[in-house]
């Protein structure tokens, strides 16, 4: 598991049952809700968007983002942006993730936020 994942599951620990894999969680819930609106685009937009710069393709169809969510449910993968703001609307938390410059990045894609929660980022790993 990703230190995304792992750092999620600490934070939401009261949101989610014990024995439910974060990074499954969200993986199926991609999955099973390509067209929801997060903020102003749907996940499969975010997806999109993350496949282009993963695979370095413009031409980006259901096969890859699909592909993307494979990909994603391997434990070696790591999480980013799309997952971060995925986890947010589920969760109806806002996720602010901290750089060690001071600079800040907000996920707020839930209609109903009710707190909020920050990740600390390195440049190539997450920690709470």
């Amino acid at each position: 598991m990703s230190c995304l994942f792992n750092s999620l599951t600490t934070l939401l620990r009261d949101c989610i049952p014990d024995n439910v894999d974060m990074r499954t969680y969200i993986c199926d819930y991609i999955e099973q809700n390509k067209h929801t609106l997060l903020k102003n685009d749907t996940i499969h937009t975010w997806i999109k968007n993350t496949c282009i710069d993963r695979y370095n393709e413009d031409d980006i169809d259901d096969k890859m983002i699909d592909m993307y969510v494979n990909d994603m449910r391997q434990p070696s993968e790591y999480g980013g942006a799309p997952e971060i703001a995925i986890a947010s609307h589920i969760f109806n938390v806002r996720i602010v993730v901290k750089y060690g410059n001071g600079q800040r990045i907000e996920f707020d894609t839930s209609p109903n936020t009710n707190r909020t929660i920050e990740l600390f980022w390195t440049g190539n790993h997450y920690y709470v």
